[in-house]
């Protein structure tokens, strides 16, 4: 080949590849100047955060309770933002003062203890079954059945105290 079919090839070459190259000088440049961030301090929990729908222009009344209901807790998020379909936004805060609230955390709280009694239960009454310490249907079998299903309910009626 000679000297001119290089010079085309070259030519050819640089008009298919001319953005990647323009792009990698770009963006060595760009990340070789640019001061990197510091992280000064890592945040568990948001106070606060916005969310936007964008699929279908903003959160129905359906969406914002599932929302609020999921999410809005005032331990994890205090405060959040949903876009609206008429273009406004809708500020959502849990109040830590409100009866709401403190309704809120000892129902959580009660559904912990009810929930760890139950477990407790369970692995005391499976080990005793082992050991042969009680028999299949007994007075002592039938006691732990029953603290197991009293502490079972009650976690449930507190995880529906739970949802707003």
């Amino acid at each position: 080949m000679s000297k001119k079919g290089y010079i085309i090839l070259g030519v050819i070459s640089l008009l298919i590849a001319h953005n990647l190259i323009i792009t990698n000088i770009l963006g060595f440049y760009y990340c070789n100047t640019t001061p990197k961030p510091f992280i000064k301090e890592k945040i568990e929990y948001p106070e606060s955060i916005y969310f936007e729908d964008n699929v279908f222009g903003g959160f129905a009344d359906k969406y914002i309770k599932d929302m609020f209901n999921n999410y809005l807790d005032g331990i994890h998020l205090k405060t959040m933002a949903l876009n609206l379909p008429d273009g406004n936004v809708m500020i959502l805060s849990f109040d830590k003062q409100s009866q709401e609230y403190k309704d809120f955390i000892n129902a959580i709280n009660e559904y912990r203890e009810a929930g760890a009694t139950y477990w407790h239960s369970r692995e005391e009454l499976h080990r005793k079954l082992e050991s042969s310490e009680i028999k299949r249907n007994s007075k002592e079998h039938k006691e732990y059945v029953d603290i197991m299903n009293k502490e079972s309910k009650r976690e449930y009626e507190n995880i529906n105290k739970i949802k707003i």
